[in-house]
């Protein structure tokens, strides 16, 4: 049923401006895989010839397409490319849609499997794990990275984001196994960074440049 649009009538709109996007489905399959959609279809919803019409602003188009296919086929592939690139969006689309399963499953492969992902944006991913306990298992593996290893943050391919109070706590500490020299090409670039007025060449800038 779910690559087949004979019988659909529900249409489910995801995403905001300009990434939007309009998903088919059939009620049946909804209210019997989840508890979230069986008691959205049973509340009065709004109705455009003869389909149902559901919203759903705060969850990604390429999030809402694996959980969609995962409701219908009750697995989901989390290797492909297309499915990493909205990792985060898919914990949180879970959580929201009381698809703890699918959260539980989704957290033990990143956790398991994807090392050099949670590397690449460990920063992103510590920011929204301390704000959502849901996430505790991703987010407690992330802790142990930067425990074990302070500099992992620094390394990270997001690292560039820091905030200032963080960066600053982070590259006082004395066991960053790092040379001071990286230590100090990081502060440069991160605050080029953040300031976008500062020049990359740091012979240019002035002392009040330096304060910035």
């Amino acid at each position: 049923l779910y690559n087949a649009s004979e019988d659909f009538n529900v249409v489910i709109t995801c995403g905001q401006k300009p990434n939007v996007e309009k998903f088919q489905a059939h009620s049946v399959i909804l209210r019997a895989r989840s508890a979230y959609f069986r008691e959205a279809l049973s509340n009065k919803v709004a109705k455009k010839g003869g389909m149902i019409i559901l919203n759903q602003p705060g969850i990604s188009p390429g999030a809402f397409g694996h959980i969609l296919s995962y409701i219908y086929n009750g697995t989901i592939t989390l290797e492909e490319d297309t499915a990493k690139m909205h990792y985060l969006e898919l914990l949180i689309a879970s959580h929201e849609l009381n698809l703890d399963e699918l959260l539980e499953y989704t957290q033990d492969y990143i956790v398991e499997n994807q090392g050099e992902w949670i590397r690449q944006h460990l920063v992103k991913i510590v920011r929204v794990t301390t704000n959502n306990q849901y996430l505790s298992k991703l987010g407690a593996y992330c802790q142990m990275l930067v425990n074990t290893n302070p500099s992992e943050i620094l390394k990270a391919g997001d690292s560039l984001s820091l905030e200032e109070e963080y960066m600053i706590l982070l590259i006082k500490r004395d066991d960053l196994q790092i040379e001071e020299i990286e230590i100090w090409n990081f502060v440069l670039k991160w605050g080029i960074f953040q300031h976008k007025s500062l020049s990359s060449d740091v012979s240019k800038w002035t002392d009040e440049d330096f304060c910035a």
